[in-house]
């Protein structure tokens, strides 16, 4: 599937009482959901309870990755240490003012 690279860029930041976890970034939803996912299927087990962590693996494994990142950030469910999720939105808008990386 192609990616729309010209769409407002979405970032994702996972953070927790230590400091910053996780940055992940995209052009669509789709492209930062599969950071997101990637990051809950390495983590699950380390970070939920055994019953929560077998959730988020079965949601991931039948393509429910909007379920697995559900229930990997819920605050309902028991954890090692608490992680939170925030997403930004940011319209990228160029600046023809801006010295040209090469």
């Amino acid at each position: 599937m192609q990616e729309n690279n010209n769409g407002p860029l979405q970032v994702a930041v996972i953070h927790a009482a230590d400091g910053v976890r996780f940055v992940a970034a995209g052009t669509s939803p789709s492209a930062l959901k599969r950071q997101l996912a990637e990051y809950v299927q390495q983590r699950a087990a380390q970070q939920l309870f055994p019953t929560d962590a077998a959730r988020v693996t079965q949601a991931l494994r039948s393509g429910n990755v909007d379920l697995a990142i559900d229930i990997y950030f819920a605050g309902e469910h028991q954890r090692w240490d608490e992680e939170q999720l925030h997403v930004e939105v940011a319209a990228l808008v160029p600046d023809e003012t801006a010295p040209e990386l090469r």
